[in-house]
Protein backbone atom coordinates (compact mmCIF):
# COMPACT_ATOMS: atom_id res chain seq x y z
CA UNK A 1 0.00 0.00 0.00
CA UNK A 2 1.42 3.37 -1.01
CA UNK A 3 1.02 5.96 1.72
CA UNK A 4 0.79 9.71 1.39
CA UNK A 5 1.98 11.67 4.42
CA UNK A 6 -0.89 13.95 5.44
CA UNK A 7 1.02 15.92 8.05
CA UNK A 8 -1.76 15.12 10.51
CA UNK A 9 -0.27 14.10 13.87
CA UNK A 10 -1.58 12.46 17.02
CA UNK A 11 -0.37 11.26 20.37
CA UNK A 12 -0.21 7.61 21.38
CA UNK A 13 -0.16 6.34 24.95
CA UNK A 14 0.64 2.69 24.24
CA UNK A 15 0.26 -0.14 21.73
CA UNK A 16 -0.07 -3.81 22.68
CA UNK A 17 -1.98 -6.95 21.86
CA UNK A 18 -4.14 -8.84 24.30
CA UNK A 19 -7.65 -10.25 24.64
CA UNK A 20 -10.65 -7.98 24.88
CA UNK A 21 -11.64 -8.04 28.53
CA UNK A 22 -15.14 -6.60 28.44
CA UNK A 23 -18.52 -6.80 26.80
CA UNK A 24 -19.80 -8.72 23.78
CA UNK A 25 -16.36 -9.52 22.33
CA UNK A 26 -14.70 -10.56 25.60
CA UNK A 27 -11.92 -13.01 24.80
CA UNK A 28 -11.28 -11.79 21.25
CA UNK A 29 -7.61 -11.35 20.30
CA UNK A 30 -7.14 -7.67 19.57
CA UNK A 31 -4.45 -5.15 18.79
CA UNK A 32 -5.00 -2.25 21.17
CA UNK A 33 -4.11 1.31 20.23
CA UNK A 34 -4.49 3.54 23.27
CA UNK A 35 -4.65 7.20 22.34
CA UNK A 36 -3.54 9.81 24.87
CA UNK A 37 -5.89 12.25 26.54
CA UNK A 38 -9.34 12.21 28.11
CA UNK A 39 -11.58 14.98 29.42
CA UNK A 40 -14.37 12.70 30.70
CA UNK A 41 -12.69 12.25 34.09
CA UNK A 42 -14.30 9.14 35.59
CA UNK A 43 -13.41 8.80 39.27
CA UNK A 44 -12.96 5.03 39.07
CA UNK A 45 -10.76 5.01 35.95
CA UNK A 46 -7.50 3.09 36.40
CA UNK A 47 -6.08 3.95 32.97
CA UNK A 48 -2.97 6.09 32.63
CA UNK A 49 -4.08 8.26 29.71
CA UNK A 50 -1.56 11.10 29.86
CA UNK A 51 0.72 11.94 26.95
CA UNK A 52 4.13 10.28 27.18
CA UNK A 53 7.04 11.73 25.24
CA UNK A 54 7.45 8.39 23.52
CA UNK A 55 5.81 5.00 23.15
CA UNK A 56 6.85 1.56 21.91
CA UNK A 57 5.55 -0.57 19.07
CA UNK A 58 6.73 -4.14 19.69
CA UNK A 59 9.89 -3.00 21.42
CA UNK A 60 10.78 -0.17 19.04
CA UNK A 61 10.53 3.37 20.49
CA UNK A 62 8.76 6.24 18.73
CA UNK A 63 8.37 9.86 19.73
CA UNK A 64 5.04 11.63 20.07
CA UNK A 65 3.39 13.05 18.07
CA UNK A 66 3.27 10.78 15.01
CA UNK A 67 1.41 10.82 11.71
CA UNK A 68 -1.10 8.08 10.85
CA UNK A 69 1.27 6.87 8.14
CA UNK A 70 4.28 6.64 10.46
CA UNK A 71 2.24 4.79 13.03
CA UNK A 72 0.66 2.36 10.57
CA UNK A 73 4.04 1.44 9.05
CA UNK A 74 5.48 0.87 12.53
CA UNK A 75 2.65 -1.48 13.51
CA UNK A 76 2.84 -3.42 10.24
CA UNK A 77 6.56 -3.93 10.78
CA UNK A 78 5.91 -5.58 14.14
CA UNK A 79 2.64 -7.47 13.74
CA UNK A 80 0.68 -9.61 11.30
CA UNK A 81 -2.64 -7.77 11.21
CA UNK A 82 -4.46 -10.77 9.77
CA UNK A 83 -4.05 -12.63 13.06
CA UNK A 84 -6.22 -10.26 15.10
CA UNK A 85 -9.98 -10.32 15.43
CA UNK A 86 -9.90 -6.53 15.26
CA UNK A 87 -7.92 -3.38 15.99
CA UNK A 88 -9.28 -1.64 19.07
CA UNK A 89 -8.83 2.12 19.40
CA UNK A 90 -9.23 3.04 23.04
CA UNK A 91 -8.16 5.67 25.52
CA UNK A 92 -8.77 7.85 27.36
CA UNK A 93 -11.33 9.10 24.92
CA UNK A 94 -10.01 8.45 21.40
CA UNK A 95 -12.53 10.74 19.68
CA UNK A 96 -10.75 13.73 21.23
CA UNK A 97 -8.10 13.21 18.52
CA UNK A 98 -10.68 12.84 15.75
CA UNK A 99 -8.53 13.80 12.76
CA UNK A 100 -5.67 11.50 13.71
CA UNK A 101 -8.05 8.74 14.78
CA UNK A 102 -9.97 8.75 11.52
CA UNK A 103 -6.84 8.98 9.37
CA UNK A 104 -5.18 6.11 11.21
CA UNK A 105 -8.29 3.94 11.27
CA UNK A 106 -8.74 4.32 7.51
CA UNK A 107 -5.25 2.93 6.91
CA UNK A 108 -6.02 -0.16 8.98
CA UNK A 109 -9.38 -0.51 7.25
CA UNK A 110 -7.74 -0.39 3.83
CA UNK A 111 -5.46 -3.19 5.04
CA UNK A 112 -8.52 -5.36 5.68
CA UNK A 113 -8.78 -4.95 9.46
CA UNK A 114 -12.02 -4.96 11.40
CA UNK A 115 -12.14 -1.76 13.46
CA UNK A 116 -13.33 -1.47 17.05
CA UNK A 117 -13.84 1.82 18.95
CA UNK A 118 -14.16 2.12 22.71
CA UNK A 119 -15.84 5.41 23.60
CA UNK A 120 -17.96 7.31 26.09
CA UNK A 121 -20.28 8.18 23.22
CA UNK A 122 -20.55 11.85 24.17
CA UNK A 123 -19.08 13.43 21.03
CA UNK A 124 -21.88 13.33 18.48
CA UNK A 125 -20.21 15.04 15.51
CA UNK A 126 -17.08 12.93 15.81
CA UNK A 127 -19.03 9.67 16.05
CA UNK A 128 -21.11 10.56 13.01
CA UNK A 129 -17.88 11.07 11.07
CA UNK A 130 -16.55 7.74 12.30
CA UNK A 131 -19.66 5.64 11.65
CA UNK A 132 -18.64 4.70 8.07
CA UNK A 133 -15.11 3.81 9.21
CA UNK A 134 -15.60 1.65 12.31
CA UNK A 135 -17.30 -1.74 12.42
CA UNK A 136 -17.97 -1.94 16.16
CA UNK A 137 -18.66 0.79 18.72
CA UNK A 138 -18.29 -0.26 22.37
CA UNK A 139 -20.07 2.44 24.38
CA UNK A 140 -19.98 2.86 28.15
CA UNK A 141 -23.11 3.76 30.11
CA UNK A 142 -21.50 5.06 33.28
CA UNK A 143 -24.28 4.68 35.85
CA UNK A 144 -21.72 4.97 38.65
CA UNK A 145 -21.24 8.69 38.00
CA UNK A 146 -23.24 11.31 39.88
CA UNK A 147 -24.17 12.92 36.54
CA UNK A 148 -25.33 9.66 34.92
CA UNK A 149 -28.76 11.02 33.97
CA UNK A 150 -27.26 13.91 32.01
CA UNK A 151 -24.74 11.65 30.32
CA UNK A 152 -27.31 8.99 29.47
CA UNK A 153 -29.41 11.67 27.78
CA UNK A 154 -26.36 12.59 25.67
CA UNK A 155 -26.07 8.99 24.49
CA UNK A 156 -29.59 8.57 23.15
CA UNK A 157 -29.08 10.49 19.86
CA UNK A 158 -25.86 8.54 19.28
CA UNK A 159 -27.61 5.20 19.62
CA UNK A 160 -30.21 6.34 17.11
CA UNK A 161 -27.83 7.42 14.35
CA UNK A 162 -25.37 4.56 14.81
CA UNK A 163 -28.03 1.87 14.49
CA UNK A 164 -28.27 -1.37 16.50
CA UNK A 165 -25.98 -3.33 14.21
CA UNK A 166 -23.05 -1.00 14.96
CA UNK A 167 -22.85 -0.84 18.74
CA UNK A 168 -23.18 -2.61 22.05
CA UNK A 169 -23.48 -1.04 25.48
CA UNK A 170 -21.53 -1.67 28.68
CA UNK A 171 -23.34 -0.53 31.82
CA UNK A 172 -20.93 0.27 34.65
CA UNK A 173 -22.54 0.39 38.10
CA UNK A 174 -21.45 0.39 41.73
CA UNK A 175 -22.95 -0.14 45.19
CA UNK A 176 -24.09 3.48 45.35
CA UNK A 177 -26.61 2.97 42.55
CA UNK A 178 -30.05 2.45 44.08
CA UNK A 179 -32.58 0.02 42.68
CA UNK A 180 -34.78 2.93 41.63
CA UNK A 181 -31.89 4.51 39.73
CA UNK A 182 -31.09 1.26 37.96
CA UNK A 183 -34.74 0.77 37.00
CA UNK A 184 -34.89 4.34 35.72
CA UNK A 185 -31.78 3.85 33.60
CA UNK A 186 -33.05 0.56 32.20
CA UNK A 187 -36.36 2.18 31.33
CA UNK A 188 -34.65 5.00 29.46
CA UNK A 189 -32.54 2.53 27.50
CA UNK A 190 -35.56 0.39 26.64
CA UNK A 191 -37.45 3.45 25.41
CA UNK A 192 -34.49 4.09 23.07
CA UNK A 193 -34.82 0.61 21.59
CA UNK A 194 -32.05 -1.05 23.61
CA UNK A 195 -32.88 -4.68 24.44
CA UNK A 196 -29.60 -5.88 25.93
CA UNK A 197 -26.57 -4.53 27.78
CA UNK A 198 -23.34 -5.99 29.09
CA UNK A 199 -22.73 -4.99 32.68
CA UNK A 200 -19.73 -4.79 34.95
CA UNK A 201 -19.18 -3.41 38.42
CA UNK A 202 -16.60 -0.74 39.13
CA UNK A 203 -14.57 -2.91 41.51
CA UNK A 204 -15.07 -6.10 39.49
CA UNK A 205 -16.16 -7.80 42.72
CA UNK A 206 -19.96 -7.52 42.88
CA UNK A 207 -21.45 -10.44 44.80
CA UNK A 208 -23.96 -12.77 43.20
CA UNK A 209 -26.96 -11.35 45.06
CA UNK A 210 -26.16 -7.86 43.80
CA UNK A 211 -25.66 -9.07 40.24
CA UNK A 212 -28.88 -11.07 40.38
CA UNK A 213 -30.83 -8.10 41.71
CA UNK A 214 -29.54 -5.78 38.98
CA UNK A 215 -30.32 -8.33 36.27
CA UNK A 216 -33.90 -8.70 37.53
CA UNK A 217 -34.35 -4.92 37.62
CA UNK A 218 -33.21 -4.56 34.02
CA UNK A 219 -35.26 -7.54 32.88
CA UNK A 220 -38.44 -6.05 34.33
CA UNK A 221 -37.79 -2.95 32.20
CA UNK A 222 -37.38 -5.04 29.04
CA UNK A 223 -33.58 -5.02 28.88
CA UNK A 224 -31.62 -8.25 29.14
CA UNK A 225 -28.43 -7.84 31.12
CA UNK A 226 -25.35 -10.01 30.71
CA UNK A 227 -22.92 -9.62 33.60
CA UNK A 228 -19.33 -9.93 32.44
CA UNK A 229 -16.52 -9.01 34.81
CA UNK A 230 -13.31 -7.68 33.33
CA UNK A 231 -11.56 -10.91 32.41
CA UNK A 232 -8.21 -9.25 31.74
CA UNK A 233 -8.07 -8.29 35.42
CA UNK A 234 -8.66 -11.88 36.48
CA UNK A 235 -5.90 -13.00 34.11
CA UNK A 236 -3.52 -10.32 35.34
CA UNK A 237 -2.95 -8.90 31.85
CA UNK A 238 -3.60 -5.57 30.17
Amino acid sequence: MRLRNTGNKGRINEVFHSVQGEGFYAGARQLFVRLAGCSVGCEYCDTEFGTPESFEVYGKPFKNPVTPEEFFVAVCAGADLSLFHSVSFTGGEPTEQIRFLKGTALLFKQAGCKLFLETSGYRHAELKALKPVFDIFSIDVKLCRADWRENLAKLLPVLKFLGKEKFYLKAVFDDNNTEDELAEAAGVLHSAGVTEVFAQSVDNKADFNRIDTVQVIFSKEGVEMFYRPQIHRFLGIR
